[in-house]
């Protein structure tokens, strides 16, 4: 406890800040993953730190045995030694190559998007989610659909036939969008049954001129059984809906319609009040609050973390260097989404901050003890050997279980958990690459020990 206390207390605490950045994210689901899973490593610190001793603890005392430290190294022992004899010994190629792959990365995190369209967070190998798709392909369907309320000051101002004009000018804008499939209103009964009036007249589908005759022509409507009107109209003639389906999802392109649409209908409207409804228009909004959601979650974590890691170690340098692993991850995982065409949507969403809390347990561990080799042997050449031998070989079998744990969610047909089968494996081992490549070159170029950690000796 004595030796190992302040790291498992700083795991912690720096686990448990990585997750409550989810927080940050107004999404009460993702929320409540942040706050559950925080919690959590709370309590585990606890059960470790309190109960597995009590529990070690059973048993007789006996001499300690020299017999293990005799024995011949393991095969992976002998592997992680050479490696870090090796490390040292090429630091040029090493930070080259480093840099080249955070710029791959950056490149790879400016081609991601934001999207939540079922097809490409679920998949079409999901049968619900492949007859969605088949219906929406037909004449009659659509994926998804939005609609356009907008409620004037005084009731009845939905008959009034210069106000209808205007709804038809914004009908006419919507049905050029790219996205639009189709479209429904109020126009279309008012049309309708004027055509119907005049002998099916192809000329006469289209809005009355005078208010009289359009109230005559929704009250003939509805005394004839019709039931649709107040889809689209309230009882009052006060709200007007809109109803936009579309043909396919794309985030960007929904989003830049949607401002279009409202920015238009006020216009058109200056004294109404213009309301998106809708699924289309709750994952725009959501699509936001889970973009800058996520920027704010993972810097500010980011800040915390590395607040926690220069308290820890009392450098700031050593701080600093001890950042280096965990960003790594975010850059291999981001590089992976844009290249891939992976979505950032409320899953890939949870999974930065995830890491970073598991890379930074890492990291802990591994600098703690490269600076007690440090202080044992004042040599950082030795210092990178013998931690590989030892804490090396601990951190590598903790990362494989972690990556053969969540490489399980690739046997899932839905492909929100086939990726995160692939990316949080793919950040583990790029927290894991980092600790053994970059630490120890960092810690051997700017020398962060002191004459003074001999003394811990």
């Amino acid at each position: 406890i004595e030796e190992n206390g302040w790291p498992l207390l700083f795991s912690a605490l720096t686990t448990m800040a990585a997750l409550f950045s989810f927080l940050l994210i107004p999404i009460r689901p993702i929320r409540w993953v942040g706050v559950s899973a925080a919690s959590l490593v709370g309590v585990t610190y606890l059960l470790v730190i309190i109960l597995l001793p009590s529990l070690l603890s059973f048993g007789k005392d006996r001499e300690p045995e020299n017999r293990y430290a005799e024995k011949e190294d393991r095969l992976l022992e002998r592997i992680l030694d050479r490696l870090g004899h090796r490390i040292l010994s090429r630091p040029k190629i090493i930070l080259v190559l480093f840099v080249l792959f955070t710029v791959i990365c950056l490149l790879g995190i400016s081609k991601f998007e934001v999207a939540s369209d079922y097809r490409r967070t679920m998949g079409l190998k999901i049968p619900y989610i492949a007859r969605i798709d088949a219906i929406s392909k037909t004449p009659v369907g659509s994926l998804y659909a939005y609609d356009v309320a907008i409620e004037f000051v005084r009731a009845g101002a939905a008959k009034d036939p210069e106000n209808l004009r205007k709804f038809e000018q914004l009908v006419d804008e919507v049905k050029t969008f790219e996205l639009t499939k189709k479209v429904g209103s109020l126009l279309d009964i008012i049309k309708d049954m004027n055509q119907v009036l005049n002998n099916e007249d192809p000329a006469f589908y289209r809005i009355p001129e005078r208010r009289e005759m359009i109230a005559q022509l929704l009250l003939l409507y509805e005394q004839a059984g019709g039931v649709e009107a107040e889809n689209w109209v309230d009882y009052e003639y006060q709200r007007l809906r809109l109803m936009v389906e579309i043909s396919d999802y794309n985030s960007k392109e929904a989003t830049r319609e949607l401002r279009l649409i409202e920015q238009r209908a006020k216009a058109l409207f200056p004294g109404a009040k213009v309301v998106l409804i809708g699924s289309t228009a709750q994952f725009s909004v959501m699509i936001d609050y889970v973009t800058w959601g996520q920027m704010r979650s993972f810097f500010i974590a980011l800040v915390v973390v590395g607040l926690l890691m220069i308290v820890v170690f009392g450098s700031v340098k050593i701080g600093l260097i001890a950042m280096i692993p965990n960003v790594s991850p975010a850059l291999a995982v981001g590089g992976i989404m844009g290249f891939a065409g992976i979505p950032l949507d409320i899953m890939t969403v949870t999974i930065v901050p995830m890491l970073l809390g598991l890379a930074v347990d890492d990291t802990i561990h591994f600098i703690t003890h490269y600076q007690l080799e440090y202080a044992r042997t004042g040599s950082y050449k030795t210092s990178t050997r013998r931690v590989f031998k030892t804490v090396g070989v601990a951190l590598f079998l903790t990362s494989m279980v972690l990556v053969l744990n969540f490489s399980a969610y690739l046997a899932s047909l839905a492909k929100a958990y086939i990726h995160m089968g692939i990316l949080v494996p793919v950040g583990i081992l790029a927290a894991l690459a980092a600790d053994y490549f970059m630490t120890p070159v960092l810690f051997d170029y700017f020398r962060p020990f002191t004459k003074g950690e001999q003394q811990k000796k």
